[in-house]
């Protein structure tokens, strides 16, 4: 895929243009995720109607360009045979084509520099695409913590790595150089040892559990989009990576899932709330693709919000819906210390994470995100294939950079 910037010129005639449906965000996604979906042609993309200021067409080129790699984005099977010899950091491009389309994004005004951030945005989150749709054989815990550091190592930042009771946590640090707090980015990924046969016999009914390192994988594309944009923000990217085994992880065939990985999460979710906060987080994000009670209340294309502060989740959800992003809001209330077994039963969810913003210290604000729904394309579609789709990688990242500015964070 090629997309180019060339300045409007009154005397050019234009064919094959395409004008972008401002008037709906959702809109505009589906028109250029399916314009991606063709993976050829050449398109001429015009931004001066619909009486833009020039900021808002730089948000709208990002938009574009993001659902455009979406729509082109296909993962390369034929190249997993080049994992055997080289790590999957090294092959990443090589695992994901965009096809052959040719665009050009066409103003009167200078979008070069939308153009050039959108494409890098892009990018990132193609690569999270393409660690969510590895097959089990070619990503494990250790890989998956070499990719983290031979990231950190390309973008020039601190990386550490530990391993307790079978959890590797790799913990990556964007220094801005303000001594204001950091954000914190949490991310999860559960392996499963599953025996082939297993494997194959339940792959068709239990395909999500491919899915369950999505979590850290589009975390690890968030720290990549705000560490390479050299963001004014302080970054600690906080990812717990385990692998729990077919015996140890029983299948449970009437609910169609791993229950023990499910509550494996939990605990390496609260040690990496209490990791990146002795680190002097202020700001704690986490992004979870493991659990389904969202999924099963609002479906495959909604994540759920939960956070200990109401105005900052209305904040997100407002920053998400404004990049096509459908999410939102669950309550997360001291009242559900105080439900009933039978209830708690039904809101698991909430009970749960109430019970983990205890770990919260005074004035340290969190947001979970469950997105166990939109992590995952669950069939080809007019707008994307089949498979890991980065959900919310973009959401997450603009949330960092432009709602939480410096002196709100101290």
């Amino acid at each position: 895929m090629e997309i180019t910037y060339m300045e409007r010129s009154e005397s050019a005639v234009w064919e094959d243009f395409v004008i972008p449906r401002y008037a709906s965000i959702p809109a505009l996604c589906r028109q250029f995720k399916q314009l991606g979906r063709k993976r050829r042609g050449c398109h001429c993309i015009f931004m001066d109607t619909g009486g833009l200021s020039f900021q808002r067409k730089r948000e709208l080129v990002k938009v574009i360009i993001r659902c455009l790699y979406q729509g082109a984005y296909h993962f390369c099977g034929n190249a997993l045979e080049e994992l055997e010899t080289a790590t999957v950091y090294q092959c990443r491009d090589r695992l994901c084509d965009y096809g052959d389309g040719i665009f050009y994004i066409i103003s009167s005004e200078n979008l070069l520099s939308a153009v050039t951030e959108g494409k890098r945005e892009a990018v990132c989150i193609g690569h999270a695409r393409t660690l969510g749709n590895l097959p089990f054989r070619h990503i494990n815990v250790e890989k998956m913590a070499q990719y983290a550091e031979e990231l950190a190592e390309s973008l020039g930042v601190p990386c550490d790595s530990v391993k307790e009771a079978g959890v590797r946590t790799v913990t990556l640090h964007y220094n801005c150089g303000s001594c204001m707090g950091a954000v914190a980015l949490i991310g999860r990924s559960i392996f499963y040892g599953i025996e082939e046969e297993l494997y194959h016999a339940y792959h068709d009914a239990q395909e999500d559990i491919c899915f369950d390192l999505c979590g850290a994988a589009d975390m690890l594309s968030v720290f990549e989009i705000l560490a390479g944009s050299k963001t004014g923000k302080n970054i600690i990217a906080v990812l717990s990576f385990t692998e729990t085994a077919s015996d140890e992880g029983v299948w449970d065939r009437r609910q169609n899932k791993l229950c023990a990985a499910r509550r494996k999460s939990r605990i390496m979710l609260a040690d990496a709330m209490v990791r990146a906060q002795n680190m002097g987080a202020v700001w704690l994000i986490d992004l979870s693709s493991l659990t389904y009670a969202c999924r099963a209340e609002y479906g495959d294309f909604v994540t759920g919000i939960f956070s200990n502060d109401k105005e900052t989740g209305e904040r997100f959800r407002f920053t998400a819906q404004g990049l096509g992003e459908p999410a939102f809001a669950l309550p997360l209330d001291h009242i559900y210390h105080e439900l009933p077994w039978p209830e708690c039963r039904k809101k698991h969810l909430s009970v749960a994470l109430a019970f983990q913003r205890n770990i919260l210290r005074k004035g340290v604000r969190w947001i979970h995100l469950d997105a166990a729904g939109p992590s995952v394309n669950r069939e080809d579609t007019l707008y994307m294939e089949k498979g890991a789709s980065g959900a919310d990688i973009a959401a997450i990242a603009a949330f960092v950079e432009k709602e939480l500015p410096g002196e709100f964070m101290m």
